[in-house]
């Protein structure tokens, strides 16, 4: 039953977080915390896993690198004209008012647009955010892997632009453990002080 319980929350969480770039609104609200009464931290068994790309800085990021820290984990393109700026600008909030339990949290973004997103735009665009926040790139292919292991949907859109295109995509933040386990999936626009519970909440397990 609590395997079943689990599979439906994360289709349904994953059915609300695909989005069009192009479209507004704030999806997860706090309908999570009415329908599910607490951020009720799962480890799940078909999502997640480790992976390594590289960072801003031309470093590697290994995910099973950073245990003893949790880690947000968030899917976007830097030309994304709405849901990845407003995601960002909320998770730069959630970072300020974790205080010093900050600084057990890793905010990861990985680009979806690696052929655009190459690390020092990366670098120059998430500065503006905060500058604690790691943006991950990798090549076509590594980006594809790792989207595969999150169950991250995205699309390429042509559109009549100067941009030639934009991508559809996955708006869910993941919430990674400190063993690297995958626990819980906010929904975009989730509220801060129940991201902030399933933070609280990871950084206290053992």
């Amino acid at each position: 039953m609590k395997q079943l319980f689990t599979k439906l929350l994360v289709l349904a969480l994953l059915t609300v977080s695909v989005s069009s770039c192009l479209k507004s609104g704030r999806e997860g609200d706090s309908h999570e915390a009415a329908a599910f009464g607490d951020v009720a931290l799962q480890r799940f068994e078909q999502i997640g896993g480790d992976f390594t790309l590289v960072d801003q800085y031309g470093k590697p990021f290994t995910l099973s690198a950073q245990k003893g820290k949790a880690v947000l984990l968030f899917f976007g393109y830097l030309t994304c004209p709405d849901v990845c700026p407003t995601t960002l600008l909320e998770l730069a909030q959630i970072r300020k008012e974790l205080g010093k339990d900050a600084d057990q949290v890793i905010f990861a973004f990985v680009t979806v647009d690696p052929h655009r997103d190459k690390p020092e735009k990366l670098k120059d665009y998430l500065i503006n955010f905060d500058p604690a926040f790691l943006g991950l790139y990798g090549e076509p292919d590594e980006i594809a892997k790792v989207s595969e292991l999150y169950k991250v949907a995205y699309k390429r859109r042509e559109q009549p632009s100067a941009l030639g295109y934009t991508i559809d995509h996955s708006s869910g933040t993941y919430l990674i453990d400190k063993a690297g386990d995958l626990r819980y999936i906010f929904a975009f626009g989730s509220k801060h002080p129940f991201v902030i519970k399933g933070i609280e909440k990871v950084l206290a397990l053992p």
